[in-house]
């Protein structure tokens, strides 16, 4: 992470959630749902008598094989400026699929370059995690970015999304 922090606990941490308290959506991204919409999930877990555990996500839901990637639900974050690292918190399980990430940069992120500083497909279905760091990236804090979350055309192909954590490496 590029900062001028003395310590790193001198660096600037902010988290967003992707839900509110109220389970409204976070304003402070875009979300876009052209046929397949976002759903609520309040809890995890529960499960074979056990018990949930509260955490709120934004899930995408299956689709049906062979669905046109422009039909799946994409949430945009318009990373902060002067962010030198970032974070995507969410959920791992066997129920979910590939998560798409298209980071991109240019004046005010629009109309700009992929960048490949992230991995760009991760595979989130594995046994359960939650919170857990879904994707991840060191950034240039003198530019800004826009990263686009969706999921990608496999079976099965949910995403759980909970929030993103921005460092900024300006001090």
């Amino acid at each position: 992470m590029m900062t001028d922090a003395p310590t790193f606990e001198d660096v600037e941490v902010s988290v967003l959630p992707f839900l509110l308290e109220n389970n409204s959506r976070n304003p402070a991204f875009t979300y876009k749902e052209p046929i397949f919409r976002w759903a609520i999930s309040e809890t995890i877990g529960g499960v074979d008598g056990q018990p949930s555990i509260p955490y709120k996500t934004l899930e995408s839901g299956t689709f049906p094989a062979n669905t046109s990637f422009l039909d799946f639900p994409s949430v945009e974050i318009h990373v902060p400026a002067n962010t030198s690292f970032m974070m995507v918190n969410g959920t791992i399980g066997p129920d979910l699929g590939g998560l798409d990430a298209t980071l991109k940069t240019g004046p005010g992120g629009w109309n700009s370059t992929i960048v490949r500083s992230g991995p760009s497909r991760v595979n989130l279905s594995s046994p359960y995690v939650a919170p857990a760091m879904i994707w991840y990236t060191a950034l240039d804090p003198a530019l800004r970015y826009n990263l686009t979350l969706a999921p990608y055309n496999i079976r099965n192909s949910s995403i759980s999304l909970h929030s993103v954590t921005f460092y900024s490496g300006l001090w």
